[in-house]
């Protein structure tokens, strides 16, 4: 019973608003603790611990990359269909299970399987998060702020990445499995600070069903050349950039540097790309066309630098595959966003991810054959030579954005 001292209650639609507005902070939330991957400076010492050779090693992100493109379409009409909020937080769910499975496992089996139940968790975050924000940010009138937001989530995103490779070195320095742990309690408090947010797409009996989505979607595809040139640009800048990003432990561990060593150095890179991050909003506001045109140039050239035979004074270079993958896929995200018919960017994302995924998948088994082969230096001229015979082809066919 309310007296006259007590508060007016919010209107219906002043409270959706609130609490739609809420969802941003819960976004970033969501994106910070997902970041604080403690396991990454150790996982390549983990598995060498273990018993696997880098050719075994990356025959497992081969089979990561395989399971997240079986699971990205499906995945993705999930987001769709059920809610991208109710996505994400599985999503983050299922990825702390599968850390947990590599922390208790011992053998190839084991770790194949925290692979894929990592790649099934993945798939269900994957444009999940994106369409997250994007639609609540729709529904507030706010959506032009998209690009910002998303740019400055991602590069806080590389500063808590940096603290959590910091405190993973730290920590696998006791004990190599202990950062495992910590990152499967990060992404299940990431679960709960998704779930606790608000739906912010179409709901109840206005959902489409599950042929329909898909079919809308293949038909955006067909019809919409710029998509598919968005795709296989992300696809190639995706692929390459994370493998070479990847041979910066082989790298690191030839020098000898110890575990935590290893932390310190992913730490500062991920700094360095915090701070990178900032001129993202900037290069949106200019012709996207002519930035990313210009991001292929930066990624070859910084390939072939990478693989300059000077020690670790190529390290700082690392940084800049990091930085360059996550400029070209806030931009390209927002592209694809915006042209998404409605209700489909889950979809039409977890598309965009999957092609990334394929070419992944081949690029980084054959960047493991070639490593032990020939070692990283060799690899990372090979990447190179693929970004500029692919991006030349690219470049050629760019449309006006």
């Amino acid at each position: 019973m309310s007296g006259p001292l007590s508060p007016e209650p919010w209107p219906p639609a002043l409270q959706l608003a609130r609490r739609l507005a809420a969802n941003v902070a819960r976004y970033r939330g969501f994106c910070l603790l997902s970041s604080l991957r403690l396991y990454e400076p150790v996982l390549f010492v983990f598995y060498v611990s273990s018993g696997l050779s880098i050719a075994a090693i990356t025959a497992l992100q081969a089979l990561y990359s395989v399971a997240v493109i079986v699971a990205e379409i499906p995945t993705g009409v999930v987001a769709d269909r059920l809610g991208s909020r109710a996505s994400a937080a599985a999503g983050a769910s299922m990825f702390a299970l599968s850390v947990v499975v590599l922390a208790l496992g011992h053998g190839l089996a084991a770790f194949a399987c925290a692979e894929v139940l990592g790649a099934i968790g993945y798939a269900f975050v994957s444009g999940a998060d994106a369409t997250f924000l994007h639609d609540t940010l729709r529904r507030l009138g706010r959506e032009r702020e998209y690009v910002t937001i998303e740019a400055g989530t991602r590069g806080l995103g590389r500063a808590f990445q940096s603290l959590g490779n910091l405190a993973g070195g730290a920590l696998g320095s006791l004990a190599l499995r202990l950062p495992l742990v910590c990152t499967a309690a990060s992404f299940a408090a990431a679960a709960v600070v998704m779930i606790t947010g608000i739906e912010p797409g179409e709901r109840g009996r206005n959902r489409p069903g599950v042929a329909r989505i898909i079919a809308d979607s293949a038909q955006a595809l067909r019809r919409d050349r710029t998509l598919r040139w968005l795709i296989a640009y992300f696809a190639l800048m995706g692929a390459t950039m994370f493998s070479g990003y990847w041979l910066l432990q082989p790298l690191l561990r030839e020098n000898g540097l110890s575990v935590f060593e290893m932390g310190l150095v992913f730490s500062a890179l991920g700094v360095a790309v915090l701070l990178g991050s900032r001129v993202t909003p900037a290069l949106a506001r200019r012709s996207r066309a002519a930035t990313l045109r210009a991001l292929l140039v930066v990624a070859a050239l910084a390939l072939v630098l990478a693989a300059a035979p000077v020690g670790l004074w190529v390290v700082p270079v690392f940084a800049l595959f990091s930085l360059l993958e996550l400029l070209a896929a806030t931009m390209v995200s927002a592209e694809v966003l915006a042209r998404a018919p409605a209700g489909r960017s889950a979809t039409l994302l977890s598309a965009m991810s999957m092609a990334r995924r394929l070419v992944y998948a081949a690029v980084i088994a054959a960047v493991g054959v070639v490593t032990d082969a020939a070692g990283t230096g060799v690899a990372l001229l090979g990447l190179g030579g693929l970004v500029a015979a692919v991006g030349t082809w690219l470049w050629l066919r760019a449309p006006k954005l």
